[in-house]
């Protein structure tokens, strides 16, 4: 499979678009069969001068159907709406957002996470997700390099 995501930079404002699963593959046979299907998300950003605080916008501008329970799916399509912030040093970062499903019931989701600097270009994350949409809870950790 592929996915491609471009961003530009205008000054203060950064604007980006993601498309996941490019050539919507799929696997298996019959019942068995799965096709993951194309998304594609957008959004845009802006920075305060010294670029420790940014606060964002981006949405879905495809819907996609997520397993549900009891083999059930559900149609989802996002909007969400985060901050970030910094210290001066960039050792540390955190952030929240709120996000809505558009497609169907209105469920919202918050989410929090923070950054820490292991070494310059090093960065372990984590973050956690909740609210009333099942199809984004969730928490996780990473290591991020950068460059």
């Amino acid at each position: 499979d592929l996915d491609i995501g471009a961003m530009a930079r205008f000054g203060y404002l950064r604007a980006g678009v993601a498309v996941r699963n490019v050539t919507a593959p799929e696997f298996g046979d019959g019942a068995a069969r799965l096709e993951l299907p194309r998304l594609v998300r957008a959004g845009v950003a802006v920075s305060d001068a010294a670029g420790r605080l940014f606060v964002g916008f981006d949405g879905d501008l495809t819907s996609t159907t997520t397993a549900g329970q009891g083999g059930m799916g559900t149609e989802v399509r996002h909007l969400a709406i985060g901050g970030e912030i910094w210290t001066p040093t960039r050792s540390v970062g955190l952030r929240s957002g709120l996000s809505v499903n558009t497609v169907g019931d209105r469920r919202t989701s918050g989410s929090g996470g923070a950054s820490v600097a292991v070494r310059r270009g090093m960065y372990v994350d984590g973050q956690i997700t909740g609210g009333a949409d099942p199809t984004t809870k969730g928490w996780g950790f990473d290591f991020r390099v950068t460059f």
